[in-house]
């Protein structure tokens, strides 16, 4: 065995890719006990099989007859011919090929995964990189971070109103026995989701999004350093090419978070808002250009930001809400710990309200990060 063979073995799809792209784009490609690797499949699978099957090729997500790649019985059993046939005749019921791929890019999906082969002879220790994200988690060998602001009387509002949010205690344990209280709180205060339905006439309220879309893929685009010299910055198209110049193309079917950097500030209601002496608030947002460009180059599911809106502070038509809500995604508003998370490789977990006819839900938003 080759230390190169051996090499390839020890590190993650991520690595392997971050070697790969160090060679010619003419197709350099690698080998590994005779398995070819190549960017352009790779990367396919990094951003249309991963979510599901892994980055390991062990399960990211567990469902019923989701093959363990890395098996000898699933490498030993499984011929190239019945691999290809098994992904023309299931594109209906995997997210991954709701659009046609060529014969060529199936054939280089059903070559690649050949690498997740266990090598001969070795052992997994607990808590192997192979295990899925949420696995590792629950082992104590990822992170699990709360994006969620305590919900508090003090809690900014985005037209500044006090008495919003009002909690009563109704029973005491040293009178009742128990503790019990009521809740009254509008569906867009806090960490909240917005859902179609907010902007959009006869669109999906947040009872009737589909709940696969509150268990996601995150990416974190950071332009902390944009705000620091401009409160009324606007994400640009330009500003998401870059990012992915770094990091790769945005997973179908993720959710995409703003950090700007302004959540730092939700602790004073009138930094928070900023507003001007006109009353005009200023914080930064996505241009509604940006929001096209992710809603023609990407599948995205769902906007999230560190501040009250996803339109800057001195919008005053709310164009980026209505282009993405009437594309169908949900926004997340009023994140925090965003500045905890990779640029890419976490998942969150959305706890939104199912409320009946309701434009949004106050939310906890969980997220699980290596």
């Amino acid at each position: 065995m080759s230390m190169r063979a051996d090499f390839f073995r020890k590190v993650s799809l991520v690595g392997v890719l971050a070697i790969l792209w160090q060679f010619p784009a003419t197709g350099a490609h690698a080998a590994q006990d005779g398995i070819i690797l190549d960017a352009s499949s790779a990367k396919l699978f990094d951003n249309n099989c991963a979510v599901c099957h892994g980055q390991d090729g062990r399960g990211a997500v567990k469902l019923p007859n989701l093959p363990d790649f890395s098996q000898d019985d699933f490498q030993d059993s499984k011929s190239e011919g019945l691999l290809m046939s098994s992904v023309i005749n299931g594109r209906n019921s995997m997210p991954a090929f709701g659009t046609v791929l060529t014969q060529s890019q199936i054939k280089g999906l059903v070559s690649f995964v050949r690498h997740f082969r266990k090598p001969a002879r070795a052992s997994r220790p607990s808590g192997d990189p192979a295990d899925g994200l949420l696995e590792r988690a629950l082992k104590g060998q990822a992170h699990i971070y709360d994006l969620t602001h305590v919900i508090n009387p003090a809690v900014p509002t985005y037209d500044g109103e006090s008495g919003a949010y009002r909690y009563e205690r109704l029973a005491d344990i040293d009178k009742q026995g128990y503790t019990l209280g009521t809740l009254h709180i509008p569906e867009h205060v806090g960490t909240h989701v917005d859902a179609p339905g907010h902007f959009v006439k006869d669109r999906a309220t947040i009872d009737q999004l589909d709940p696969s879309h509150f268990i996601v893929p995150a990416v974190v685009i950071d332009v902390r350093d944009q705000v620091k010299t401009n409160p009324d910055y606007l994400l640009t198209q330009d500003a998401i090419e870059k990012w992915e110049q770094t990091n790769g193309r945005i997973p179908d079917g993720a959710a995409v978070l703003l950090l700007t950097g302004w959540g730092d500030r939700f602790g004073s209601a009138p930094r928070y808002r900023n507003p001007d002496s006109s009353g005009t608030m200023h914080f930064p947002g996505y241009s509604a250009a940006a929001v096209d460009y992710l809603l023609k180059h990407d599948k995205v599911v769902a906007l999230g930001i560190d501040t009250l809106s996803i339109d800057y502070g001195p919008s005053k038509d709310f164009e980026a809400h209505k282009h993405a809500l009437g594309a169908g995604l949900y926004h997340i508003e009023n994140l925090t710990n965003l500045e905890k998370l990779p640029g890419r490789g976490s998942v969150i977990f959305v706890g939104a309200l199912p409320i009946q006819g309701g434009s949004g839900s106050p939310a906890r938003v969980l997220a699980v990060a290596p």
